[in-house]
């Protein structure tokens, strides 16, 4: 295909995700506000995802679906509440492409369905869910032994020495009544080791300068005020956050392990 007929292909849809397609022709001009999906990356590119069976739970536009294919995943399902018909109908075809998209809830996945992944991208979606330790427990369902889960979630930072979830109802600092999720590190963390997972990395991606002090003056109004916001400011403190979690791991091995292969490359 020309440039031309490439453009006037990609004008008929609308993209969330900034893919490119070829030299100079990207699915949208610009990229989008969800900087944390950007930065995620550099931790595919530690992943052996050579031979593997991989699910992109909230695949979209198929961003991760298309790229891990590119680097070795066998097989790659991808499932949205809202299929991308961009996707589906011009970038698989047009880039040969043998990932496969369908038009699924994920609390409607069964082992039935597709089987067992050996690896599950999770990005963006636990904030938006209403039943997230349900989800959760779907999620290990539907790993093998020793597969890996990666989630990217927002999560709230207000709290942080006892494990938390804070579920807004149309008061959430998005603005947004589906982002209705938001765990601290710390009600993650105890969750993902409730369901035998092995925590591997923990990747914060918000670095704030006087984070702390930012911290006590936000929790002193919000537990005065007993409001999510005060004079247009938004007291509720957020950050994006990486898991990487192993399915029943009861031995880490140093030599083979994720986590001692890379932690100190990330911990900058």
């Amino acid at each position: 295909m020309t440039d031309e007929q490439i453009l006037n292909e990609l004008n008929k849809y609308t993209f969330y995700h900034r893919i490119k397609v070829k030299e100079g022709i990207y699915t949208r001009e610009t990229e989008n506000k969800h900087f944390s999906h950007r930065k995620l990356f550099r931790y595919l590119d530690d992943i052996d995802f050579k031979n593997k069976k991989v699910l992109d739970i909230g695949c979209r536009d198929g961003m991760f679906s298309f790229y891990i294919e590119k680097i070795g995943a066998k097989e790659v399902i991808g499932i949205d509440n809202n299929l991308s018909k961009g996707a589906v109908e011009f970038l698989i075809p047009h880039f040969n492409s043998k990932v496969k998209m369908y038009e699924k809830n994920l609390y409607e996945l069964n082992e039935s369905d597709f089987g067992k992944f050996d690896i599950i991208l999770f990005f963006g979606v636990l904030y938006h869910l209403r039943e997230p330790i349900s989800a959760m427990k779907k999620l290990s369902d539907l790993l093998n032994e020793n597969g890996l889960l990666l989630c990217e979630t927002a999560i709230t930072e207000n709290i942080e020495s006892k494990p938390v979830i804070y579920i807004p109802f149309n008061t959430g600092p998005y603005d947004d009544p589906t982002s209705c999720t938001f765990f601290n590190t710390q009600g993650l963390k105890e969750t993902f080791k409730s369901l035998n997972f092995e925590i591997l990395l923990i990747k914060k991606f918000i670095e704030r300068k006087f984070s702390n002090i930012k911290k006590i003056i936000k929790n002193i109004l919000w537990l005065i005020f007993k409001k999510n916001r005060l004079l247009k400011t938004d007291l509720v403190i957020l950050n994006r956050v990486l898991f990487i979690v192993k399915k029943n791991q009861n031995k880490i091995d140093k030599t083979n392990d994720y986590w001692y292969r890379t932690h100190k490359k990330h911990q900058k």
